[in-house]
């Protein structure tokens, strides 16, 4: 039965009840369990492997890095100025543009592109 709300009579709610489930053919799955690990051949076989695996009791060690510390804003700042200066220079070398990598006006830096771009600032 629908009811009006405290608001005036602008909001409606509505109750009912439901005999069965919303989708009748969905049937709930139990949560998954883990399943044990299966043991390797060459874990099975070797006397080695169940030694050391007996020593471990149970959960293999695995390698961690150590966490680094995190850089700067400044020490970024200097790496990206470094970078960028490392790959002008090679960028020169080679006869490219050291902005865009297209190919340089002989004896200069730039492509004409560039160039002009730079000329209008």
């Amino acid at each position: 039965f629908p009811r009006t709300s405290g608001c005036g009579g602008h909001t409606f709610e509505y109750e009912f009840e439901l005999d069965m489930p919303v989708n009748s053919h969905y049937k709930a799955q139990p949560a998954i369990k883990s399943q044990p690990r299966k043991r390797g051949k060459h874990e099975a076989s070797s006397e080695s492997a169940s030694v050391s695996s007996a020593a471990n009791s149970g959960k293999a060690a695995k390698a961690k890095k150590p966490k680094r510390a995190r850089l700067t804003p400044e020490e970024l700042r200097e790496r990206r100025r470094q970078r960028a200066a490392a790959e002008r220079e090679r960028r020169n070398s080679l006869g490219l543009c050291g902005d865009c990598a297209n190919t340089a006006i002989a004896g200069q830096t730039r492509c004409p592109d560039c160039a002009e771009k730079h000329r209008r600032k």
